[in-house]
């Protein structure tokens, strides 16, 4: 709960996905302690945002600086305390060196702290000390696109299992936290590594589990982004 003397930490999110998402999760987890700003991002020759953004040359495409760097610019005016790049499989697609060459390029646009959703997760898995971690992929998710995120968190150190969620729709706006939780709970029973799926439009699953948006989350909270205000922890339902 906001008291008088505390000001909610405002947060830019920048995503290439159409999918509601980090504006309702983020402000959710944190109960109602920050704020949200999204700026989706359109390759200028699709301003109306009608072509898909799931095909890793369409998520490389949206990292040039023609298509984000305006709309991480419109960050710069003082407006938000830190940014967020809002997209797992961008990060997949990039490569743990490229990502955090974007990041870096951001925060200079933007002149805030910026992180990216696939370094945040592996952040806050190394700071949970893990080293095993179970991947699960939703059903959408192409070979393709399977091969770049385990190969991203290997090349984060990390012993890594993929997991599809065969059995699910493959429509996103079909998926529901309660269909998710069943088929971690049946297919994971034994698990004792921590679990991230890399979507942004579920809440958190339960002690093992993450999702993107959560680890974003936590890197405003352990990171000086915050400029010394505590936020609590997520909010699980």
């Amino acid at each position: 709960m906001i008291t008088a003397n505390q000001r909610r930490l405002k947060v830019g999110v920048l995503t290439p996905h159409a999918a509601v998402g980090p504006e309702i999760e983020i402000p959710d987890m944190s109960q109602g302690r920050v704020t949200v700003t999204v700026a989706r991002i359109r390759a200028p020759e699709n301003a109306a945002g009608t072509e898909s953004t799931g095909a890793p040359t369409a998520l490389r495409a949206l990292t040039r600086p023609e298509a984000v760097d305006g709309d991480a610019a419109c960050f710069g005016d003082g407006s938000v305390d830190v940014v967020a790049h809002a997209s797992t499989t961008t990060g997949y697609v990039l490569g743990v060196r490229s990502e955090a060459e974007l990041i870096e390029r951001l925060a200079t646009k933007c002149a805030v702290p910026v992180v990216g959703s696939a370094g945040a997760a592996a952040d806050a898995l190394r700071a949970c000390g893990a080293h095993r971690l179970v991947l699960v992929h939703p059903p959408w998710f192409d070979d393709e696109i399977d091969r770049m995120g385990v190969g991203y968190f290997r090349d984060q150190g990390f012993d890594v299992t993929l997991l599809k969620a065969t059995g699910l729709s493959r429509d996103p706006s079909r998926i529901h936290t309660e269909g998710i939780t069943d088929w971690v709970s049946r297919h994971l029973v034994t698990v004792t590594r921590p679990c991230s799926w890399p979507g942004t439009a579920f809440e958190p699953l339960g002690p093992y589990q993450s999702w993107s948006n959560e680890q974003v989350g936590w890197f405003f909270r352990r990171t000086r982004c915050c400029s010394g205000r505590s936020l609590p922890p997520p909010t699980r339902r």
